[in-house]
């Protein structure tokens, strides 16, 4: 089984004011692949680390979330980690970041380029979540038949816990989203606190990097080139493609964005 952790960078607003700036134009939602041999040492690895760093501390106030860590402001108001210094902070990202490249981990994206989006906040939603799936459905489809997934989800309130169920029941109910028979899912996903789960922490950070390199248009954003080579890409596709970052609308300029990847 493959255990697909899922967490979101921007919001799902369409104020036309608000979308207008770039940090805020686009509404990215990724997943991160581990399988399930590999969940455990993953998890003991990452919290090894953060209890060298505080022996003594509850887990839940050491979670590592992007826009805590990429901000001044915010890492001086954090009541542990602003007691560390700029080296031990970046050597805190680097780790996890390395376990992505450690191996055995798979990513996925869909950004949704809301400046071209056209409909309300709850189908923006929807579609992220349906594009996600189709591509993690692909993914298994094509390198894992025999194995199912499971998605786990940050817990947030029980109206979204409620919605994300009903839209994943859906799909397996009909057996598909829009364009992608459902097979390897398991129908209910998992709902867990953010700030005790590794995954999902590793999934924002994820998210986070997507959204910058695409928001500045630079994709040699050092995060985002970090994790690029750990995108599903499939074996049917030309090797330029990323299928496993998906950009919406097509109408959006960023919608062919390999070509602007100098890597590729």
């Amino acid at each position: 089984m493959y255990l697909f952790y899922i967490d979101e960078s921007g919001t799902e607003s369409l104020n036309p004011t608000f979308i207008q700036d770039p940090n805020s134009r686009f509404y990215v939602l990724t997943a991160v692949a581990v399988y399930e041999n590999r969940w455990k040492s993953l998890e003991r690895e990452l919290t090894d680390f953060k209890f060298k760093l505080f022996p003594n501390v509850d887990l839940s106030e050491l979670e590592v979330h992007m826009n805590v860590l990429k901000h001044q402001k915010s890492i001086k108001a954090h009541r542990y980690f602003s007691l560390l210094s700029g080296e031990k902070l970046d050597s805190l990202v680097d780790h996890y970041f390395q376990k992505i490249c450690d191996g055995n981990i798979t990513l996925f994206s869909v950004v949704i380029d809301k400046q071209c989006f056209v409909g309300t906040p709850a189908a923006l939603i929807e579609k992220a979540h349906e594009l996600l799936i189709e591509r993690i459905e692909n993914f298994l489809r094509e390198y894992h038949s025999k194995h199912n997934g499971l998605i786990i989800y940050d817990e947030k309130t029980p109206k979204n816990t409620k919605a994300l169920t009903t839209l994943q029941q859906a799909f397996i109910r009909k057996r598909r989203t829009s364009a992608t028979t459902i097979q390897h899912l398991i129908e209910i996903p998992f709902f867990v606190k953010s700030e005790y789960s590794n995954g999902i922490q590793l999934a924002d950070m994820c998210a986070f990097s997507v959204n910058k390199a695409f928001s500045r248009n630079d994709f040699t954003y050092p995060e985002f080139a970090r994790i690029l080579p750990y995108f599903y890409k499939s074996t049917q596709s030309l090797k330029k493609k990323y299928d496993g970052i998906k950009v919406f609308p097509k109408s959006s300029p960023l919608s062919k964005w390999e070509a602007n990847d100098p890597t590729n």
